[in-house]
């Protein structure tokens, strides 16, 4: 039989139900690795140390600056719309109260 024969289908000699038969099989695959630390002789030094802690606190203040302002920028202008739109009336009524609460006093000292 030729392979381009088998790959057609064209044998007759291979039954009907073997052509749609389908195996399945099932495998394990296990992978492990071995590691192992060298030992350093001498630790890194008391400077290191320290200048690789201050690295990332200084990149981590920055970041929190430019993150604030970024937010004061985004939200600022709306925060100061609506504290403007509210000052004003609410400083009226503030007004308002004050002057009942002080001519109520005075009225009451008087009688």
């Amino acid at each position: 039989m030729t392979r381009s024969r088998a790959f057609s289908g064209g044998d007759s000699r291979i039954p009907r139900a073997r052509k749609t038969r389908v195996d399945f099989a099932t495998s394990q695959l296990s992978l492990a690795e071995d590691f192992r630390t060298s030992l350093e002789v001498a630790p890194p030094s008391t400077s290191t140390r320290l200048h690789n802690a201050v690295v990332p606190g200084y990149h981590a203040v920055v970041e929190s600056l430019i993150g604030w302002t970024v937010r004061l920028l985004q939200e600022g202008p709306v925060m100061l719309l609506w504290g403007l739109l509210v000052f004003f009336p609410a400083r009226s009524i503030w007004k308002r109260w004050l002057r009942a609460k002080f001519e109520k006093s005075t009225a009451v000292g008087a009688a």
